[in-house]
């Protein structure tokens, strides 16, 4: 008991020691902690201001015709066409593509202030982020930190163009065989609405006469279907869900929290040096 109640006496002469050191040295600590004041001032209006934009981007998609067709002389047609829906890319691809400077045209580059590779490689890595959005289909969010807003808005207009106009190619790249189909489809059109017009007249023509019908039939069946396709491919193009967005506040540095940090660790260092001073007083007291 005697030994527990020792402990409890010192340390609350410990504490009142503190006080008491506090007290005496109040002047050195709040000198201390205007210092770090100080410097936490400084350091805000040394750091550049940085400003944020936000926004989320919908993937381009175009719709495609599953067709099965089987054409004969017999008069026989059976069109089979469903059509479905797919995005130009996955949203995890746009992510990760733009992860890569190669990403990033000259032009891009030049509006978001990027000129040197090295500062291309901390926007990538500090001032630009994105990522896919959770429970919405095909969209990615985006932000990104410029010097001044209208910088900010600026490189995010740039931005979406750029990937609009990417994914638009991306869709042409993968129709471009359907055009191609679409082309030899309009010529045999043309060579067989020519053809029946050179045999209406012969012995013969009553036959092939409906053998051209028919396959004047197949074929305007399939110019149409590819002539929908090719318009449904640009009829869903990048789209933002959530418009561009840019604060007027900075977002960097974080003011209050650079003035808050400043000013506790002012006072720990006051409150140390006094600790250490007085510690030095009194070794050199008992010696």
């Amino acid at each position: 008991m005697a030994s527990k109640d020792m402990d409890k006496s010192s340390v609350g002469i410990e504490i009142a020691d503190i006080i008491n050191l506090i007290k005496r040295n109040a002047r050195r600590i709040l000198l201390f902690t205007g210092i770090g004041l100080l410097f936490a001032a400084a350091y805000v209006f040394i750091t550049p201001k940085k400003y944020e934009a936000r926004w989320q981007l919908q993937m381009a998609f175009f719709s495609s015709n599953n067709n099965s067709n089987s054409y004969s002389n017999s008069n026989s047609n059976s069109n089979s066409n469903s059509n479905s829906n797919s995005n130009s890319e996955e949203p995890e691809a746009l992510v990760q593509r733009l992860h890569f400077p190669t990403t990033y045209p000259v032009a891009v580059r030049q509006i978001c202030g990027l000129f040197e590779e090295d500062v291309m490689n901390d926007f990538l890595a500090k001032g630009f982020e994105s990522r896919t959005v959770k429970n919405v289909a095909a969209s990615v969010e985006m932000k990104l930190r410029a010097d001044s807003i209208a910088q900010a808005q600026q490189c995010a207009e740039a931005i979406v163009a750029m990937i609009s106009k990417q994914q638009t190619q991306i869709i042409s790249d993968r129709m471009a065989g359907r055009y191609e189909q679409l082309q030899q489809y309009q010529q045999a059109f043309q060579e067989e609405q020519q053809q029946l017009a050179s045999i209406t007249s012969t012995e013969l023509g009553r036959f092939a006469y409906l053998a051209k019908l028919d396959k004047l039939s197949w074929l305007r069946s399939r110019v149409d279907a590819l002539q929908e396709e090719t318009l449904l491919s640009l009829k869903h193009p990048t789209k933002l869900t959530a418009p561009i967005f840019v604060s007027s506040k900075a977002v960097s540095p974080k003011v209050p929290l650079v003035i808050l940090m400043g000013i506790l660790l002012g006072l720990m260092a006051g409150v140390l040096y006094c600790l250490f001073r007085d510690g030095v007083r009194r070794d050199i007291s008992h010696t």
